[in-house]
């Protein structure tokens, strides 16, 4: 019972983080924690709950929400949206998007932010 209750704590508390896997092949993904069994890590990437074998864990870093106060380039157009709401109007033309805001406009290309005016 008290392993259950120390790894529902450790969710509980991770769960209002930005949180980091670090890989044994050093690359870094970062995300929400979201759990983990026997087998798998669970996070939260860009939206999406992702798993990953335990064995390629070498390190999990817990840390505090900074959530960006504005777009910033590379960010995703979901990412964009939770930090400046939804558009005025968007111009599609293609792989490329212009979302007007009020006092901005911020481009997308495949999806990820590439200006912000």
């Amino acid at each position: 019972m008290t392993k259950l209750t120390a790894t529902l704590f450790c969710v509980l508390l991770a769960s209002a983080h930005a949180d980091s896997l670090t890989f044994r092949n050093g690359a870094v993904v970062t995300g929400s924690w979201m759990g983990v069994n026997a087998k798998e890590v669970s996070f939260m990437v860009d939206g999406a709950i992702r798993t990953y074998p335990r064995s390629d864990v070498a390190k999990v870093t817990f840390g505090p929400a900074t959530a960006p106060e504005k777009p910033e380039l590379g960010m995703t157009i979901a990412q964009v949206v939770a930090i400046l709401g939804q558009p005025d109007s968007i111009a599609d033309a293609g792989a490329k998007q212009i979302y007007s805001y009020k006092d901005s406009k911020v481009t997308f290309t495949d999806g990820k932010v590439t200006a912000v005016q």
